[in-house]
This record gives structure tokens, sequence and C-alpha cells, in this order.
């Protein structure tokens, strides 16, 4: 495995170690002892019930197949989206399950990863996941393919700066303006400008804010009101790109 430079919707680089495939097998192997095994106490408590409670063999049947869906499907999918994509196994191994762009993973994406497992994991004994994590630059299984997601080494993950904060000032500008998209690299260099501008000298900060801001105003229409300082336009456009990449992410429909 080797590291990845992700940059986020803040424009934030992260120095992402994706998970090994021995790391994923024995995380994978603790959580589905775990659900096998409460899937198996939940179906014998029942068969138990079933002595006192007089039911149909259908009944019996959609019982068991809702016991299975909520061990298998219901639980794991919760579980993975409320902890932000992660486990009983992966907080043990220490790994997270995040976006192809380093963001913690919705609804949708568990969703995906947990009904693909059903085939790739739970009918082929894992050996199919295996397979193609072994293959795979990120270590990913098909679930994470379709997903949009890989696992990755949360005690290597780089810690985040403080997000970027809308400029108030700027704020009905550039909700109402025309963004295009605009290059990974610059969204990067104006994030660091922000990050390290309190520590420039003043007339290099000057200068560099002004070059960053004409460049990021050339993706956006219409322009910013006159006399707008260049940091706070940084700033401005900087923390649009990011909500608008939240929105898109929640709701692929939306463009920019």
């Amino acid at each position: 495995m080797t590291r990845d430079l992700v940059v986020t919707g803040e424009a934030v680089a992260l120095d992402a170690m994706p998970s090994t495939v021995g790391t994923r097998v024995l995380s994978g192997l603790i959580d589905y002892v775990f659900f096998g095994v409460m899937l198996l106490l939940t179906l014998i408590t029942m068969v138990s019930l079933f002595d006192r409670i007089i039911l149909s063999p259908a009944q019996m049947m959609t019982s068991i197949a809702l016991i299975m869906l909520l061990w298998i499907v219901v639980i794991p999918m919760s579980i993975e989206v409320f902890t932000a994509g992660r486990s009983l196994g992966k907080i043990v191994m220490g790994t997270r399950v995040v976006r192809h762009d380093g963001g913690p993973i919705r609804l949708r994406h568990s969703f995906v990863r947990i009904m693909v497992a059903f085939v790739e994991v739970w009918l082929t004994s894992g050996m199919v996941a295996v397979l193609v994590s072994v293959i795979s630059r990120r270590g990913q299984r098909l679930g994470d393919y379709l997903a949009g997601t890989y696992v990755v080494n949360e005690r290597m993950w780089a810690q985040q700066p403080l997000p970027v904060l809308m400029p108030p000032e700027l704020e009905a500008w550039v909700r109402h303006a025309n963004i295009v998209p605009i290059d990974g690299s610059l969204t990067l260099a104006a994030r660091g400008f922000l990050a390290r501008a309190r520590t420039m000298d003043p007339m290099s900060r000057h200068r560099q804010g002004i070059d960053l801001a004409q460049e990021l105003v050339s993706k956006v229409s219409p322009p910013p009101p006159p006399q707008a300082h260049p940091e706070r336009v940084i700033a401005a456009i900087l923390a649009e790109r990011r909500d608008r990449e939240y929105v898109l992410n929640e709701n692929p429909s939306f463009a920019y």
C-alpha cells in the first residue's frame, strides 16, 4: 500500500494510508464473527419462543428472515453510519471507511457496501472480497468500488486543520455565484495560504493574496463586490466550494 494525497472540498491535503488486506481481513473476521454469533443467539432465542407461541410456518419463516435482515444489513449499516465509517472490527484494528475524497461516508455508501458484501463476503466466505482487495491499489473490495469508498489506517490519518469560515459580508454574493470546477492544486494552494497567512511577511502576504484571489475569481461569475479584501474573497470561495461539495455528495442531482 502507498500513501494517497487526498484533497478534500476545503482544499485540505490529507495524507491517507490505505489499510492493508491483512488488516481488513482481521477487521472483517471480528465483525462477521460478532454479527454471526449475535444472529445465532437471536435465532436460538426465537426458536425457543416458537414453542410457546403458535405460529404458522409462513410466520416462522418471515420472523427468521427479518432477524437475519436485522443482523446482516440494518445493524451493521447503522453502526457504520453513526460512527462515521467504523465498526467493532475497525475500532480494534484502527481503521475507518472513508469516501474516495477522504470525507465521511453517508447512508447510501454504507448501504451499497453492505448489500454487495452479502454476495462477496457472506455467500463466498470472503474469498471474492480478498481476491479483489489483493489486486486493488487501495485494498478495495467490490463494495468499495461501487460505493466510491476505501478503508484507511485511522492511526496514520493526518489531522485536518480548522475549517474555512464564510465571511458574512460576502455570503450573499458567493451563494448565488456560478462557480466552475476549480483545480485541486489551486484550491490546495489557497487553503495553505490562508493557514499560514499570519506568519508571512506582510508584503509577500499581500501580493500572494491578490494573485490567488484573482485566479479564484476568474472561476466565479459575477465577480465579488468592489473593495472586497482578497483574503476574504479566497475564504468565501473555498467555503462555498466545500458547502456545495457536501450538498453534491448528499444529492447527486445538484449541480454547481
